[in-house]
């Protein structure tokens, strides 16, 4: 593989995790009665229709056999062919103990000679296969994957891209008037997944314009804005030009959009989000603030080779809040040859 300027040109891309990936498991207390496999069938029936309906845990199964059957019991008569069922009845917090008797006491049939206990189940739903296998030793619950989750298929030529950007802003990252500053070195490249064009690109400029809102991302971000400006000049001036021809008299009843000099539709500049679905590649993680200006430009996605302390990807999963309404895939990336860039 060719170096250039002594960093590596490959990187390995490894998806940043989303916030549900990284939970840990939680519980909650539910009432749980004991029951046989002939009672099951009534007894939903009444939980649907007398006791409070579970919220917030509907990934919980409602039952759970104790044991399997063994082939003695299988063998045996109806009545022990199969063992004890334990079925949720309804969560602590909803109904007392005491209500919780009250109303089973109604059922006269098997109500009365229940067995009920507490039990922990887990709060969230699991979202990882990892988290599936722990969790449902606590008690069955659904595993449904994310679709977020899915591997990742990058092809030869995107890879080819993506690790030319990120040998760009890692070579950004060292050149000297980033090393003469009393700040973390960093820059930033936003480029088109489509086209493969560089958008954007720049450096921390917080020492150098005395400005402590200049990080790298802000300052990219703003030339991004300021090429899309020029650009929307340049066909609000293409479009004058076309209606005021004096060789079409009709010129001023056609829409601007279709004076197009190649006959296609001019994209309209305020179509969309000013970086919408475009590629971010950042030398360090970016940080809070960074992060939500990467939310609010709607990008696609976000890679940067060095991690950082309290990063907004790491650290925030300021890429996949569900409070936010814009998620993003992030990438860290590693050089192959496991070359770190110097940001201490």
């Amino acid at each position: 593989m060719a170096k250039a300027s002594s960093i590596s040109d490959d990187y390995i891309l490894n998806r940043v995790p989303i916030a549900e990936e990284k939970q840990k498991l939680e519980t909650q207390a539910v009432y749980v009665g004991t029951i046989t496999a002939q009672q099951a069938s009534k007894v939903l029936h009444f939980i649907s229709k007398r006791l409070p309906k579970l919220e917030g845990i509907e990934h919980v199964k409602r039952v759970k056999r104790i044991d399997p059957p063994s082939q003695e019991q299988k063998s045996g008569s109806p009545d022990k062919a199969y063992p004890p069922l334990l079925v949720v009845l309804c969560q602590c917090h909803k109904i007392t103990r005491p209500q919780l008797d009250a109303l089973l006491a109604t059922d006269t049939e098997w109500g009365t000679n229940m067995q009920v206990d507490v039990h922990q189940v887990p709060s969230n739903p699991p979202y990882t296969r990892a988290q599936f296998d722990e969790w449902k030793t606590l008690w069955p619950v659904a595993y449904r994957p994310l679709v977020q989750l899915k591997p990742v298929c990058i092809g030869e030529k995107e890879r080819a891209y993506i690790c030319r950007n990120l040998a760009s802003v890692a070579q950004m990252h060292k050149e000297p008037q980033q090393q003469n500053t009393t700040t973390i070195p960093a820059a930033v490249v936003i480029a088109n997944p489509e086209t493969q064009i560089v958008v954007a690109q720049s450096i921390d400029r917080t020492t150098v314009d005395r400005h402590p809102l200049r990080h790298a991302v802000m300052c990219c971000i703003t030339n991004a804005s300021e090429s899309e400006v020029q650009k929307s000049v340049s066909r609000d001036e293409d479009r004058s030009k076309m209606t005021d021809n004096a060789d079409n008299e009709y010129a001023s009843l056609v829409p601007a959009k279709r004076h197009a000099p190649s006959g296609e539709d001019m994209p309209d500049p305020a179509g969309g989000y000013l970086c919408e679905e475009l590629d971010v590649f950042a030398s360090r993680e970016p940080c809070t603030m960074c992060c939500m200006a990467l939310v609010h430009s709607r990008i696609g996605r976000l890679f940067f080779i060095e991690p950082r302390k309290g990063g907004g990807i790491s650290y925030h999963s300021m890429h996949s809040l569900k409070a936010l309404n814009h998620h993003f895939t992030a990438f860290q990336c590693t050089q192959a040859d496991k070359q770190q860039l110097s940001t201490e």
